[in-house]
């Protein structure tokens, strides 16, 4: 069995079939590529969020241990804040 195709020449039913596995199994590629670039940046942006919550943490923590210092010595207030 034969049939005409867009280009004009004649193919088996064989090579069309063949032809359309082969686009498929491109789609399939492409589509994986896709997910595995939004995997990434995904991954990208959750280590993003991390250093900055790890970041602002750790400000947080050292502002809040001097003001605890400075409440417990008066003395230190006057000098940082003035009187």
């Amino acid at each position: 069995m034969s049939f005409r195709r867009r280009g004009g020449g004649r193919g088996s039913l064989e090579e069309s079939t063949r032809t359309k596995e082969n686009a498929m199994l491109i789609r399939r590629i492409r589509r994986g590529m896709s997910n595995a670039q939004y995997a990434t940046v995904l991954a990208l942006v959750a280590l993003a969020v991390v250093a900055g919550v790890t970041l602002i943490g750790s400000r947080a923590n050292t502002k809040l241990g001097q003001t605890a210092s400075d409440v417990a010595n008066p003395a230190a207030l006057t000098q940082r804040f003035g009187s």
